[in-house]
């Protein structure tokens, strides 16, 4: 078992807004990122299907699948990075009805909101993956 060093409250509360100033900006730059990927799923998926260059005609006709893949998973990640950003907002509100001015982590709202922050880094990685995977192949 190893010792915990004991800290004063007053420093405590210094490294935890440290953390908690931490974690706002890796979010952030997560969000960011997700959003960007997702947009240039898009882009990739418009470029290949409305173009007439030879890679664009043979992923067009040899690998539809993954080309519509592609699309999908990057309509998905911009749909769910807009509800995540709903769902904070609602659990926002909430939280500013509440007496303690704290979000309720039961609620619908507060619940989506983590789970679409996770869920679309898992999509945009596999819209990623399918991307690579079609230059791959095509």
């Amino acid at each position: 078992m190893t010792d915990t060093p004991t800290i004063s409250k007053q420093e405590y509360q210094k490294n935890r807004d440290r953390l908690l100033d931490d974690q706002k900006s890796v979010t952030a730059r997560i969000s960011d990122a997700c959003r960007l990927v997702g947009f240039g799923l898009l882009a990739v998926f418009y470029a290949i299907k409305t173009g007439d260059g030879a890679f664009a005609i043979g992923a067009k006709a040899d690998h539809q699948c993954l080309l519509m893949t592609m699309g999908a998973i990057g309509i998905l990640s911009v749909i769910m990075d807009y509800l995540q950003y709903m769902f904070g907002w609602m659990s926002i509100k909430d939280a500013k009805r509440s007496r303690d001015q704290l979000y309720d982590d039961t609620k619908f709202a507060h619940k989506a909101r983590a789970f679409l922050f996770e869920a679309k880094q898992y999509v945009v990685l596999a819209g990623s993956i399918v991307l690579v995977w079609l230059v791959l192949v095509s």
